[in-house]
């Protein structure tokens, strides 16, 4: 049985073998890191190339750190994420870069709250 987020992902492909075909090509892909766009007609990207930067859509992003939408804004509330927008679309995205500065390792002082 399929959650509801896949459940309406797969009606996207109005039963398409292309569509579907693709999708699970982009999957393959995705899996190996090699990142590129599948459009689906009717909806912006996951994932995004500009000027040789990647730059994630929300629900990509939140996946990439393994954090809530809640969590993603407020990094970006507090200055530690930037959102952007290309064009005049309403898609925010977050630059890569900057998500891996976030899953970097860092030191921790004494002061800081967490698990020992």
């Amino acid at each position: 049985m399929l959650c509801g987020r896949c459940n309406r992902g797969l009606g996207l492909f109005d039963d398409s073998e292309e569509l579907l075909e693709g999708a699970l090509k982009y999957l393959r892909k995705k899996r190996d890191r090699e990142v590129e766009c599948l459009p689906v007609a009717g909806t912006a990207p996951a994932i995004i190339q500009i000027d040789g930067g990647t730059y994630y859509s929300t629900d990509e992003a939140c996946s990439y750190l393994g954090v809530s939408r809640d969590t993603l804004n407020r990094m970006s509330k507090d200055g530690r994420l930037h959102k952007y927008r290309q064009g005049f679309a309403r898609t925010v995205y977050y630059r890569q870069s900057e998500l891996d500065a976030l899953k970097a390792i860092r030191k921790v002082d004494d002061g800081d709250e967490g698990d020992d």
